[in-house]
Order: structure tokens, then C-alpha cells, then sequence
């Protein structure tokens, strides 16, 4: 599709892009210039509070956060200390 691009994040690295796609440089950049971030991800100990309010707060203001997972993936409270879009 024209204009639309499919950003990795910087974990995902470990598997070369396909065509039309691009890993970011770190996470913060993924979360920097992603319009959308979904996740689907299992619920683990590990993934546990994987989305933090640092995380939230280097999304830009139009980003759309979509956990299509468990609510704990998300940090309890990120989602009361995020910035908001105006």
C-alpha cells in the first residue's frame, strides 16, 4: 500500500526484514515513530508490564496503542500517568 510502511520494534531483529519493511534503530524509536502499535503477545512473567509509561510517554501524540493481548501487558497505572493528546 502506497505511503504506509511496516516498522519492526528493535527486538525483533533477529529475523532479516521483507520487503517493505524496515526494524527500527531501538524501541524508542519504534515507539517514536509508530502511528499504531499493537500487541500480540502472550501473558508470561516476562511480558509482564512489557508496555511502560516511558514507553507510552515516547509515542507521539496521535500514536494508537492496541492490546489486542491481557491488560497485564501494560504497566498497572501507565495508562493514568500517560500523556494525552489534546
Amino acid at each position: 500500500m502506497a505511503g504506509r510502511r511496516i516498522t519492526k520494534p528493535f527486538a525483533a531483529s533477529s529475523t532479516p526484514p521483507a520487503d517493505g519493511e524496515e526494524v527500527a534503530a531501538s524501541r524508542e524509536a519504534f515507539l517514536a515513530t509508530s502511528d499504531v502499535v499493537s500487541l500480540h503477545v502472550r501473558m508470561k512473567p516476562e511480558t509482564r508490564g512489557l508496555i511502560t509509561a516511558d514507553d507510552l510517554a515516547a509515542m507521539n501524540g496521535e500514536s494508537l496503542l492496541v492490546n489486542t493481548s491481557r491488560a497485564g501487558l501494560i504497566e498497572a497505572g501507565a495508562l493514568k500517568t500517560a500523556p494525552r493528546s489534546t
